[in-house]
């Protein structure tokens, strides 16, 4: 069973976002010991986590629920809980940040006993989320990784500090790949040295880029390397049946560190 791995389900309103570690080659699987490792900051148990939908627009008794909800899962165990926000919430201006925003939420899910997934989609699922001033720059521009880079070194240490094991940097890019020629390896660029700069700062840290389900079997161009690059694989799966139906959920590897 899935959970008894180092494996643990979101679940909202909207999508059900699922992590599954430690596959490899088909004919040398990882145990789950092994599987372990890939996440140092995660704690060993299972690790079962919620997010909410994004609909602003909820009415209050919606709201209400979805709150009452959410204290029933922490009352009931949930050790994890994603948390989602943009890279220009982050850095409003050139160089100028808003440490607090994150900061305040990070607080609200470790207040919960909570450890944190945290999503800066730089590239998301209908474009670029950058600042304005990045507008149109490729994402293997050196300026543009520069300045995710500097971002990420008050980032990481407060992610760290708030109990956070695991940062994504895009959110189904993967969308835009047979559309869009070069995405696939400017996000490869991209991925490759946030990567190393975000483990210059802490090892420990993993990073991976989240990708929809439909790259499970579309085997879009750049998909193979670019979830090669990730520490761990993450997907986003929309609704019950087609978890049922994916490759991960029956525990089939890909050949993959994480998937």
């Amino acid at each position: 069973m899935i959970l008894s791995m180092k494996t643990f389900y979101a679940f909202t309103s909207a999508c059900l976002m699922l992590l599954f570690l430690g596959c490899g080659d088909d004919d040398d699987k990882q145990t789950v010991s092994d599987a372990a490792q890939n996440l140092p900051l995660l704690s060993t148990d299972h690790n079962i986590g919620m997010i909410v939908g994004f609909n602003t627009d909820n009415p209050t008794n919606t709201r209400d629920s979805i709150d009452d909800r959410w204290s029933e899962a922490v009352s009931a165990g949930m050790r994890v809980g994603r948390l989602q926000i943009d890279w220009p919430e982050l850095e409003p201006t050139p160089g100028n940040y808003d440490k607090n925003e994150l900061q305040d939420r990070l607080e609200v899910l470790q207040d919960d006993g909570l450890q944190i997934f945290l999503l800066i989609s730089a590239y998301d699922s209908e474009g670029p989320v950058v600042p304005d001033d990045l507008s149109g720059k490729k994402f293997d521009d050196p300026e543009l990784i520069n300045r995710f880079n500097q971002l990420m070194d008050w980032v990481i240490p407060m992610l760290v500090a708030h109990d956070g094991y695991l940062i994504s940097i895009s959110n189904e890019a993967d969308n835009s790949f047979g559309e869009l020629e070069n995405l696939s390896s400017e996000l490869l660029v991209f991925l490759n040295q946030a990567k190393a700069h975000i483990h210059a700062i802490d090892a420990r840290m993993a990073v991976t880029v989240t990708f929809a389900e439909g790259s499970l079997t579309a085997n879009f161009p750049g998909t193979d390397a670019l979830l090669e690059a990730c520490d761990v694989g993450a997907f986003n799966f929309y609704g019950s049946a087609s978890l049922e139906a994916s490759p991960v959920y029956r525990g089939q590897s890909r050949g993959c560190r994480g998937l």
